[in-house]
């Protein structure tokens, strides 16, 4: 891998991201297994004793690629217009994995970040899967499993087909990252919308018969 930059915005944004995505306890630890790098090489840089070095950047951009292009340069990627969902607009890559996308599904959906994301993931599976397997999810230390999938497409079910395939073949099924799913899922949503709308109207007007009559 070529020489990435280096500076301190570079570096803080590399901090910030670690705060979000590995908890606390035992934070440097747990990145020493992953990346094998020391864990106190970890802990000097995190808290300032250091900038990032070439070592740390590589690993980071290796491991999360979806982080990347951020970490580096500071520039989120360009929103497709009207972009209806809660989370950036993700993109392919070679060797993306079901867990890469089961992860942007989980950010999509739930807002808490680091250990509170963990502890609010093992709520939602009424304590069936524990923050700490969770964890590994996220950091993308172990695959998800069937429980994982299963919870996480049970709360958005329209990206189950992407989860799992990496495409979307047909509405209500959408493929974030595919802007003309966007467009097919948009529209049939805004069909359901106005056939709602009419239906409701239609049995207003018809209860307003009822009470002249």
């Amino acid at each position: 891998m070529n020489e990435l930059p280096r500076d301190e915005a570079v570096s803080e944004r590399l901090r910030e991201l670690i705060a979000q995505k590995y908890p606390r306890r035992g934070r440097f630890g747990e990145l020493e297994i992953v990346s094998e790098i020391n864990a106190s090489k970890w802990k000097n840089f995190y808290y300032r004793k250091q900038e990032a070095t070439q070592e740390m950047l590589q690993f980071w951009c290796r491991k999360y690629s979806a982080e990347a292009d951020w970490l580096l340069t500071g520039i989120r990627p360009p929103e497709q217009d009207g972009f209806p969902f809660g989370a950036r607009v993700p993109k392919r890559w070679d060797g993306q994995t079901l867990a890469d996308r089961l992860n942007w599904v989980i950010s999509e959906w739930a807002s808490p970040q680091g250990e509170a994301l963990f502890t609010y993931l093992e709520q939602k599976s009424s304590g069936e899967i524990p923050a700490a397997e969770w964890s590994k999810l996220v950091l993308e230390t172990m695959p998800p499993t069937v429980e994982m999938i299963t919870l996480v497409c049970g709360m958005r079910p329209h990206f189950t087909e992407w989860v799992i395939r990496g495409m979307a073949s047909s509405s209500p099924q959408v493929d974030p990252t595919d802007s003309e799913s966007v467009s097919r899922w948009k529209k049939a949503k805004r069909d359901d919308w106005n056939e709602f709308t009419k239906g409701f109207l239609t049995s207003l007007g018809s209860g307003d018969d009822d009470q002249g009559s």
